[in-house]
């Protein structure tokens, strides 16, 4: 069996690089103008316990990077009206389809209960078939950096009673 843990990056600040790596390679092509240097210094400014600015990493048995996701304030420039995202929400490849993903997903949405919010909102080009399926609904199209891109959104008070306000160890069950 596999077992992943999630901790805050500030816990585990020897990731932060492999983070930003993985962030600039996932999505550079998106804001070029943005390249690895910036993207370290906005997940560093997400290197906290508590706020609308946090990042979370996941790692495996060996305590290597496993994936990641955050919340953020503002994760679109040009939507200043929509308060609380989640934001960079990455699983390596190799461990993509155990559950990782939506197990990060709901790690974030304890942080943001826990904060205080009552709806979240994302963005993505192409994941959203995977947001849907785990409780996200469609706010919009919209365009982002020339690329389209859907805003989703969660009301969280649904999943206030279910979602813990810790975060706890995931095991694939393999």
């Amino acid at each position: 069996m596999q077992q992943f843990t999630c901790h805050h990056l500030v816990d585990k600040p020897e990731l932060l690089d492999k983070v930003a790596e993985a962030a600039q390679e996932e999505w550079g092509h998106i804001n070029p103008d943005v390249g690895l240097a910036e993207r370290k210094e906005y997940i560093q400014r997400h290197m906290q316990y508590s706020g609308v600015e946090q990042m979370l990493v996941a790692v495996d048995d060996n305590n290597d990077f496993a994936g990641m996701a955050g919340l953020t304030s503002h994760d679109m420039r040009n939507r200043k009206d929509l308060f609380g995202w989640l934001t960079i929400l990455y699983v390596l490849p190799k461990y993509r389809g155990l559950g990782l993903g939506t197990w990060l997903t709901m790690q974030v949405e304890a942080q943001a209960i826990g904060e205080g919010l009552e709806t979240i909102y994302l963005y993505t080009h192409d994941a959203q078939d995977f947001y849907s399926s785990i409780g996200w609904e469609k706010q919009e199209d919209s365009s982002y950096f020339g690329y389209p891109v859907t805003i989703m959104c969660k009301r969280l008070v649904a999943v206030l009673e279910q979602t813990p306000n810790n975060i706890y160890p995931f095991n694939t069950g393999n």
